[in-house]
């Protein structure tokens, strides 16, 4: 990926999420997901309460964001963390995020990396169903 369309992407998703957040934060709740997978299949998806978990966390209660789903915790650090590192990189003229993503990427990409990482995946996804997300 270029530096460019990453540091879009990234940008566009920060926004998105913020913005999704506030509308969380100010309306009340109507019951809708904006999970395609579990409208499509009625089963929550591995990543299914992450906004809920974030929501937790920004009211302050880091109990419940946790029991939600513990990748809001991962979620709402990326949302803090990575504006300010675009942010520097726009100012600073460097390309933190960039590196960052390339080292990140070359770890994920070894096997015994990517297996765990799998398997953490599964039984959040596992623990999610349990839950009935």
């Amino acid at each position: 990926m270029k530096k460019s369309a990453l540091y879009a992407l990234l940008a566009v998703a920060c926004i998105v999420s913020y913005g999704w957040i506030l509308y969380a934060l100010t309306w009340p709740s109507s019951g809708f997901t904006p999970c395609f997978f579990k409208n499509l299949t009625g089963i929550a998806c591995p990543s299914c309460g992450t906004t809920r978990a974030v929501l937790m966390l920004a009211r302050g209660d880091l109990k419940s964001s946790l029991a939600i789903n513990p990748v809001g915790i991962l979620a709402a650090m990326m949302l803090v963390a990575v504006p300010l590192m675009l942010i520097y990189d726009l100012i600073a003229g460097k390309q933190l995020v960039f590196d960052l993503f390339k080292k990140t990427e070359a770890v994920v990409r070894t096997r015994p990396i990517a297996i765990i990482l799998l398997i953490l995946i599964v039984l959040n996804w596992m623990w999610n169903i349990q839950k009935n997300l």
